[in-house]
């Protein structure tokens, strides 16, 4: 179990029935940790990003987002659903409640699994497909490519590749990546391993 799903702070959440996943096509896209407060936004914009403070469910009129996590950016179209999804939760779950704001006034910075869990490992290496069917000379090439340092085979779902390892020069001492908004393709398609393991925890806190 990676750290991110072992963290106190979402199982705490989990328990306190106070995450709400979003889903599309059966992936988790994003999810959302909130309180129920009175308004004491003291209370709820404390130093400690990983802090769980005892809201108020019955009586609270405000709800505080405390934290976002997703594992690409949520465009324009899943952003609006996002919201109607968390409207419609807090209206059914927290019929008093009349105003959801961001909790955006913590004096650190909010939790991000790029850099501070993984420290942006899918920035640290390159995959090449590679042709199943291959020639004398491209197997040769391959074989070349493999014999230097850093280059791994491997093989999933009948797809054959290459991971080279390689930090993308892009990338900034902090494991930020600088060119964000204009990002290749590849890295807006790419689905974040530790989320998978999130909505598994999730089904099966669910369940119980």
């Amino acid at each position: 179990m990676n750290t991110l799903i072992n963290n106190p702070y979402y199982k705490e959440m989990l328990k306190r029935n106070r995450l709400l996943p979003f889903f599309v096509d059966g992936k988790m896209k994003c999810f959302i940790t909130y309180f129920i407060g009175n308004g004491d936004m003291k209370k709820y914009t404390e130093k400690d990003s990983w802090a769980v403070v005892d809201d108020e469910p019955k009586t609270g009129t405000v709800a505080y987002i405390d934290q976002l996590v997703s594992d690409h950016e949520v465009n324009h179209k899943y952003s609006r659903r996002v919201w109607d999804i968390l409207e419609n939760h807090i209206r059914e779950n927290y019929p008093q409640v009349i105003q959801i704001r961001w909790n955006r006034l913590k004096e650190n910075k909010k939790f991000d699994i790029c850099k501070n869990e993984c420290k942006a490992y899918c920035c640290n290496f390159i995959t090449v497909t590679l042709k199943n069917n291959r020639t004398p000379q491209e197997e040769n090439e391959v074989q070349l490519i493999l014999a230097h340092e850093g280059t791994n085979f491997g093989e999933k779902d009948g797809v054959q590749y290459i991971e080279i390892k390689s930090r993308c020069k892009f990338l900034t001492e902090k494991n930020e990546c600088s060119i964000y908004d204009k990002r290749f393709d590849t890295c807006r398609r790419y689905e974040c391993g530790k989320l998978k393991g999130i909505v598994k925890t999730y089904k099966k806190e669910m369940e119980k």
